[in-house]
């Protein structure tokens, strides 16, 4: 039935919803490398004379590898817990464990992530945009800040995040900060992106999955879109509060002043091809990491089917 399809996605697709807000935020998280204290003027100086960088040469330098190097196991992990706290569907339970992990960890490799973001740091931006950006990198205030965003990754720091969650309701953000939070929420698309590429991965995964499940339980591409969308807004509320949250802890260091410097930073040509990459590479990585965990878990279901009490 349609009903049960239903509930076997949205039980995969709650094991990945933490995970999957911590790989869009990698789309803003390394943003933040802008001098505090230097114009849009003085970056356009740096870059009068620029020679070729490669896409590969930015995303090493901008830190992005350090990070994307840690999606899948921290993904995976966010499945497994899934898995252990019985939240996985009926159809998994005779299937063993350590098989189910295996196809996770198989399907979400840093290989398939690197891919995808290079070639869209290669594709969508220019070559003197991609420059600019790394001009921004090798300041002392990008380095610094650099060095802070990977301390302030919720990949390295979710016991600190969770803390930092506790003293922010106790002393809520000044008015004045929140205010520019929310204005680099919307320069980053970050809570849309986040969305995008959780009802992405959604699609995919469902898309993948609904061909080895019976034939009452296959959903087609319309209905597994229309499932999705039907949650589109609630998703969209519950990130907008999430990314709040993010922000404010990913840039607790930086003044309001800086804060509005990096504003207008990403605001420019070279900031908005930037994001546009990294937020289109990771949601094409994970669209083809869940198409391939569909696969791994639906031959798992197969091998169950034909080898019943083996």
């Amino acid at each position: 039935m349609y009903e049960k399809s239903v509930v076997l996605a949205n039980s995969i697709n709650r094991a990945g919803r933490c995970s999957l807000f911590w790989f869009a935020l990698l789309g803003f998280a390394l943003l933040s490398l802008v001098p505090a204290k230097q114009s849009v003027a003085d970056i356009d100086s740096l870059s009068a004379n620029y020679t070729q960088y490669s896409a590969e040469d930015l995303f090493i330098n901008s830190g992005l590898k350090i990070l994307l190097q840690q999606i899948p196991a921290s993904t995976a992990t966010s499945f497994e817990d899934a898995l252990s706290s019985g939240e996985l569907p009926d159809a998994f339970n005779g299937i063993d464990p350590k098989h189910i992990r295996g196809a996770i960890r198989n399907a979400f490799k840093f290989e398939t992530f690197n891919r995808y973001l290079v070639k869209e740091l290669e594709n969508q931006m220019s070559q003197i945009s991609r420059q600019r950006m790394l001009d921004w990198y090798e300041t002392d205030i990008g380095k610094r800040v650099k060095h802070a965003e990977l301390d302030n990754s919720l990949l390295f720091a979710a016991e600190r995040f969770e803390q930092y969650r506790v003293y922010l309701a106790r002393y809520p953000a000044s008015f004045e900060r929140l205010k520019i939070i929310d204005e680099l929420d919307k320069t980053m698309r970050s809570t849309e992106s986040a969305v995008d590429m959780m009802t992405n991965m959604q699609v995919a995964f469902n898309l993948s999955l609904s061909r080895f499940m019976p034939k009452d339980m296959q959903l087609s591409r319309q209905d597994i879109v229309a499932m999705v969308n039907e949650h589109q807004d609630q998703l969209l509320s519950e990130y907008r509060v999430q990314t709040r949250e993010v922000l404010l802890f990913t840039y607790q260091d930086l003044n309001i002043d800086e804060l509005e410097i990096l504003d207008k930073m990403l605001a420019t040509e070279a900031g908005r091809e930037f994001v546009e990459a990294i937020n289109n590479g990771i949601k094409k990585g994970m669209f083809a990491a869940s198409l391939d965990l569909g696969d791994g878990l639906g031959a798992l279901i197969n091998d169950q089917s034909s080898n019943p009490g083996i």
